[in-house]
């Protein structure tokens, strides 16, 4: 049998047999916070944190990885959209974790945690005890319950320190720390930006920003559990994170009203209705005010309530899709008239919510919502 083996059969043995009053670290043992930055898919923008446990004398050193999830689970997308997918605990050695962030080319950062035998030896067996096969999973909550939060936690309950010395509201948001991780030019920001609603702008404390990776360091350095820190995986080449304005989403939204104007300019000297464009434009903003309520009713995640973007995104663009295509004439049409108001009066509540701050709204929405509002007012001029 190989090393290699004989330490898996050694940490699985430990892990699954041993309790808290039979098994002990040695004194040179050390437990560590792994923090690694983002990487090129969309769910790594955001960093990684593990929870390294390392003692030569007994040949132990794994890796303990709160952020792992199952692509093979059934109905996987479902569940991720509904907000039911289950994250699990997984271990595995230090080399196959430093193998696979090197070749992601992602940056490494150790930070030896000050923890004494006897609190060491209880983080360990907490985690052993939660890498038990019944124990590992846990329902994943990307502000609240993720691969940072857990270790915030448990570190925190192991060294018998009060997470509420730390919960002095900032002036900071989570949606100013996602635009830190993910610019908020860039498609995936301002889309991430669109289906989060208000609570995402509520100011945040230090241990709530802990619940990004790169945050729990500076929450263990502050609360004084760190002991070292050093760089184990450099990230190579200097990575070019501007977004180009041609084809961004701002570029995309000033297009969008740009092409309304356009086409206001022309039904205005024509005496027209523009039912093509209309219809394609307000059946975008019915299908993502669809999209909205959905994550808002329907799901589970804890913060794509709340989602103002629901205004200008109206459902009543239905009707009024409807009405273009099934009706030749629409002067005098009251269905539409009635719509026409409702959006307006939800377009003057979306701004005032937006100036006064109860929501921060992506650029592409702010313009996208001006191009519906300029082509509501259009047609009511022209059918009333």
């Amino acid at each position: 049998m190989s090393l290699q083996h004989r330490l898996a059969v050694l940490f699985a043995v430990i892990v699954n047999t041993i309790s808290v009053n039979t098994f002990a670290l040695s004194s040179k043992s050390t437990i560590s916070l792994l923090t690694c930055s983002s990487g090129e898919e969309l769910y790594t923008s955001f960093g990684h944190s593990a929870l390294r446990v390392k003692d030569d004398s007994l040949g132990i050193d794994v890796v303990f990885n709160y952020g792992t999830f199952d692509f093979d689970t059934p109905f996987f997308i479902a569940k991720f959209v509904r907000g039911d997918l289950d994250y699990m605990l997984s271990t595995g050695f230090m080399s196959r974790f430093t193998y696979s962030y090197k070749a992601e080319n992602r940056q490494v950062v150790e930070s030896e945690l000050k923890l004494n035998s006897e609190q060491r030896d209880r983080l360990f067996m907490l985690l052993a005890e939660n890498a038990r096969p019944q124990n590992r999973y846990y329902r994943y909550d990307f502000f609240y319950d993720n691969c940072a939060t857990r270790i915030r936690d448990l570190v925190f309950q192991v060294a018998n320190i009060d997470g509420s010395m730390y919960k002095k509201v900032t002036n900071e948001t989570f949606r100013d720390l996602l635009h830190i991780c993910n610019s908020p030019k860039s498609w995936s920001a301002q889309g991430i930006d669109l289906i989060l609603g208000a609570k995402t702008d509520a100011p945040i404390s230090l241990y709530d920003k802990a619940y990004l990776p790169m945050y729990v360091d500076s929450l263990f350095l502050q609360a004084g559990l760190i002991e070292s820190s050093h760089t184990i995986i450099s990230k190579q080449g200097d990575v070019d994170n501007s977004v180009n304005f041609i084809g961004s989403p701002t570029s995309i939204g000033l297009l969008i009203l740009l092409f309304t104007l356009f086409v206001s300019y022309i039904g205005f000297r024509k005496h027209i209705v523009c039912k093509l464009f209309d219809s394609i434009l307000f059946s975008a903003a019915f299908l993502l005010g669809l999209l909205f309520w959905f994550l808002w009713l329907f799901t589970n995640h804890s913060v794509t309530d709340m989602n103002i973007n629901v205004l200008w995104a109206s459902l009543l663009y239905l009707p009024m899709v409807i009405e273009l295509i099934r009706r030749k004439s629409l002067v005098g049409n009251n269905l539409m008239m009635w719509s026409i108001a409702g959006n307006v009066l939800f377009f003057v509540v979306f701004i005032m919510l937006t100036v006064f701050g109860v929501q921060e709204p992506p650029t592409l929405a702010i313009l996208f919502s001006i191009s519906l509002f300029l082509r509501n007012i259009c047609l009511y001029n022209r059918i009333r």
